[in-house]
């Protein structure tokens, strides 16, 4: 999903550098409309597939935090 979504990502560490995945803390997103091609709907339309992106990151986020729990729960 997010390779699919306008604009580029950058993983941060707890520091605020970049860093790998694995190591991040935090994502950061940013997309650029310059001048001479932004409209109503291009700015509309990229501006929600990036919520669209975070919300399905979040979600997998969730769903592996709570396989970890379950996982530990279990004898």
């Amino acid at each position: 999903m997010p390779a699919a979504t306008p604009g580029f990502y950058t993983f941060l560490d707890e520091d605020g550098a970049s860093c790998q995945l694995r190591e991040a803390e935090t994502g950061q997103v940013e997309y650029r409309i310059y001048p001479d091609g932004v409209t109503q709907q291009v700015l509309m339309d990229g501006s929600m597939a990036i919520a669209t992106s975070m919300r399905y990151v979040q979600h997998v986020v969730v769903a592996v935090a709570r396989n970890r729990i379950s996982l530990r729960v279990r004898p």
